[in-house]
């Protein structure tokens, strides 16, 4: 549901601060009304996956069988799963559905509301409180080519991408199924933390990488990822693997041997790339709060056609992020795209892998947020960690440093409402949090985007509880004119 009209919420606030005593600045005594968290009427607790990837035909196959638990008012007959087929209606499908406790068939089709996702109907409603198991049989095709399920040529194997492309639990709130169709500019999932355990077979002459702590038999890879709220696995046949142990958190550093001579990693670039990946993580865990994983994967993803633009440039699952290899004969712009890039996916680890959103509905919560860091980054690394980066590094910030605000537009409205203007989420997304900082002071900012965070991990927040959070700390009137500047309160949920 909405929350109130923000305007009328801000009146609302400067009354109650005539009246506000002591605490945090300008603390209101009137909260802001709308959901503290989203809390989804049904919840998967478990994924177990059964995956089966034919290097020869390019196919993966195999079953997810889902523990679900109906955490509703109403009995439930009926479960709904996203199944995005990337590659055309023909290239992937769901084909049976069965109790994985009594192996019943269980009736099942396409979802009204889009495509990518299918209806299970239930023979005995499940009850409020109760869990059922549900065993999905599924294939994908992972074609050559673009895109987050795709192989990728190398120059003596591929690289293969399984990202978005396993069967996964529709959010459900409201009293509804919240299915929408497959998004190539964003993401439209809306997950809870869930625990997977995964068995991939493969040709044994692949590495793979994955959510979680993984172990390779014979071409049997042994997945387990507890508390995260999607799967992905990389498998390659010709890459190398660096390992890098800091504060902790095992890195691990893939360099594909890509068949594309201009889209090999440098030795220049890749040390770029591991530098500020260990540099970004220190200072979110410094600024925001700890990381929430004990490893993380960076994989750099090449096109075989150079002329192909990616319009992703990375991308982010619990504990692993892609980066793109821009195809530039400009060695410095490459450079400072990966810095960035980087910089703005290990982000995303804080915000939607650790504290969660509606990635259809409030895209800005984990975007915007990311976009924010990334700059944030570019721009006071330096001076923070100037001791512990190269010169290539330092120079390359210099250059980067400087924020620019663009022409403020509202950046909460829901991913397909912006068509061909998503951008805004980013740019003008972290505008706002920057004129946040501005409005209420580099240390009081940083105290509530701590807050914010050590509040919300492992749960989904929402816009109105962010709104709430910021008004705690802050409810002056330079405040509420950025909140009025940048959300449109009738996109607030």
């Amino acid at each position: 549901m909405k929350i109130k009209r923000l305007a009328a919420l801000c009146l609302a606030l400067v009354l109650a601060l005539s009246l506000a005593g002591c605490g945090i600045k300008n603390q209101p005594e009137m909260a802001v009304d709308g959901k503290t968290e989203l809390v989804l009427d049904c919840e998967a607790e478990r994924y177990t996956l059964d995956l089966n990837l034919d290097t020869e035909a390019d196919e993966l196959t195999g079953t997810a069988t889902v523990t679900v638990k109906n955490t509703a008012d109403e009995a439930l007959d009926r479960l709904c799963f996203y199944l995005f087929v990337e590659h055309g209606p023909d290239a992937g499908a769901i084909e049976a559905a069965t109790n994985t406790e009594t192996g019943e068939a269980y009736r099942w089709g396409k979802s009204e509301e889009t495509s990518d996702a299918y209806d299970i109907w239930l023979s005995t409603p499940l009850v409020s409180g109760a869990e059922t198991t549900v065993t999905l049989r599924f294939r994908q095709s992972v074609p050559e080519g673009e895109g987050r399920l795709a192989n990728l040529p190398c120059a003596h194997g591929k690289l293969y991408s399984m990202m978005l492309c396993f069967p996964t639990l529709v959010a459900r709130y409201d009293g509804e199924w919240q299915p929408h169709d497959f998004f190539k500019s964003g993401e439209v999932g809306c997950h809870n933390m869930s625990d997977y355990d995964v068995t991939f077979t493969c040709a044994p002459e692949y590495q793979v990488l994955a959510s979680g702590h993984q172990t390779t038999a014979d071409g049997v890879t042994a997945i387990e990822a507890k508390n995260v709220r999607e799967m992905c696995i990389f498998a390659c046949n010709d890459m190398t693997v660096d390992t890098v142990e800091q504060d902790g958190i095992t890195y691990h550093f893939a360099r594909p041997n890509y068949k594309t001579p201009s889209a090999k990693l440098s030795e220049r670039a890749y040390q770029l790339v591991k530098e500020n990946a260990l540099a970004s993580v220190a200072m979110y865990t410094e600024k925001i709060g700890p990381y929430i994983y004990d490893e993380l994967d960076l994989i750099p993803i090449a096109y075989e056609d150079e002329d192909y633009v990616s319009d992703i440039g990375g991308m982010e699952m619990p504990g692993i992020i892609t980066y793109d290899l821009p195809i530039d004969s400009a060695e410095d712009y490459t450079s400072y795209f990966m810095i960035e890039t980087v910089a703005h996916e290990v982000g995303h680890e804080w915000f939607y892998c650790a504290v969660g959103d509606d990635q259809y509905r409030e895209p800005w919560l984990d975007e915007s947020f990311a976009d924010f860091l990334d700059s944030y980054y570019t721009e006071n690394a330096a001076e923070e960690y100037g001791a512990d980066l190269s010169d290539d590094t330092l120079d390359l910030l210099d250059q980067l440093s400087g924020h620019d605000a663009g022409t403020p537009e509202y950046i909460n409205l829901p991913c397909t409402e912006y068509k061909d203007d998503y951008i805004i989420v980013y740019a003008c997304g972290q505008d706002f949090l920057f004129a946040l900082e501005k409005a209420m002071g580099s240390e009081t900012f940083f105290e509530m985007l701590q807050d914010w965070y050590r509040t919300n991990t492992g749960k989904i927040a929402t816009g109105s509880a962010f709104v709430n959070t910021v008004l705690r700390y802050d409810g002056s009137a330079a405040v509420q004119k950025v909140l009025r500047h940048y959300l449109d309160d009738d996109y607030l949920y």
